[in-house]
């Protein structure tokens, strides 16, 4: 009978026209007959045989009534790739960019490194997907912790805004925000502390990859994450970390050199709250420090001072094992009424050559 039935379902019809079922046959009888009949029924509905396929759609509008052997072969569906930037890690790397190739004068996360990411995913990658996590200081609180803040003389005056009480918000990545593109993640109300934010990208990344069952996910850092494991990896290390190996892509700042003596000094970048760029408060003649822009959003850090001289900062300097002693010297930048600065941090996307590679 099984013969029978595999007879019938590769030439259409039983020998003799032996398609009936007899009311002794088995289970299994019953079975194979049913398959036989769904076979015939598959052979004699071509649209049912093209939507089991991908881009069915397509092979429909054709109005093909055939079986659809003699049809181009469908490429399968292009799988949406999502990276996943770590915001933090992205704007202190080109902040040291900067400082590296035009020795600028400022040490704080610059918002202008999450352009030039988005939109190397966006147009070099072509990924349908970009999504920025980042501290929520970064975007509002004090403003010592906040991107393209840091203090009353350096700050983006086109980026940063006063909102009272010592409390001060990026525009700029309030908007991300409002579009989708950022997620910001409080670390001080979060219990991972710290890691939160490091922790959200890894967790989100991670459950993506498990959804998708394919590897279609990138986390942008230099950071290796070591030590961290995501809640969705259920404690499972070693999983965790071979995925990680796979999807963790550093990368690199090359910024170019640019000769400031090109530059009109009207066209020079703007910095700071002083000298009219941003109005001081109500009941204010001029900014001050110790009412508008104390404290630090981030507790864990040094405290950093600003002086008219040059930036130093409270934390002594260790020594270094094998060496002949002492610390290594750094040469301060000096800033006065004389020597006008550069700002080169609050420079627009495309004003310097930037590049930036995967490694």
């Amino acid at each position: 009978m099984r013969s029978f039935s595999a007879a019938a379902t590769k030439n259409g019809a039983g020998r003799g026209g032996g398609c009936r079922i007899r009311k002794t046959s088995t289970k299994a009888d019953e079975k194979t007959t049913t398959k036989r009949r769904r076979a015939v029924v598959a052979r004699k509905t071509p649209l049912a045989r093209v939507r089991s396929l991908r881009g069915w759609c397509a092979a429909a509008d054709t109005g093909n009534a055939n079986d659809g052997d003699n049809d181009e072969e469908q490429k399968p569906e292009k799988r949406r790739r999502k990276a996943y930037i770590d915001g933090a890690n992205v704007c202190w790397a080109y902040c040291a960019a900067l400082r590296a190739s035009n020795n600028a004068l400022a040490k704080i996360p610059i918002s202008t490194a999450l352009d030039v990411v988005c939109q190397y995913f966006r147009e070099v990658e072509e990924f349908e997907e970009v999504v920025v996590f980042a501290p929520k200081n970064y975007a509002k609180g004090k403003l010592n912790g906040l991107c393209d803040g840091g203090s009353l003389r350096l700050l983006h005056p086109e980026k940063v805004q006063y909102l009272g009480d010592n409390e001060w918000q990026n525009v700029y990545l309030q908007q991300m925000e409002e579009d989708g593109v950022l997620k910001l993640i409080d670390r001080q109300n979060d219990s991972r502390g710290r890691s939160a934010d490091d922790l959200a990208i890894l967790d989100e990344a991670f459950k993506h990859s498990i959804n998708e069952r394919h590897n279609t996910v990138v986390v942008v850092s230099n950071d290796k994450y070591e030590g961290h494991c995501p809640s969705s990896a259920n404690g499972n290390k070693k999983a965790f970390r071979d995925w990680l190996k796979r999807v963790r892509k550093g990368y690199e700042f090359d910024v170019a050199k640019l000769d400031i003596a090109t530059v009109e000094k009207e066209e020079w970048p703007k910095f700071g709250a002083l000298n009219g760029n941003i109005a001081p408060p109500d009941g204010f003649d001029e900014w001050v420090e110790d009412e508008h822009a104390f404290g630090s959003s981030r507790p864990w850090s040094k405290e950093t001072t600003w002086t008219e001289r040059k930036f130093f900062s409270k934390k002594k300097k260790k020594r270094r094992r094998g060496g002949v002693g002492g610390s290594r010297v750094v040469v301060p930048q000096i800033m006065n009424e004389d020597e006008k600065v550069f700002a080169f941090w609050n420079l627009p996307l495309g004003a310097l050559n930037v590049n930036f590679t995967l490694k």
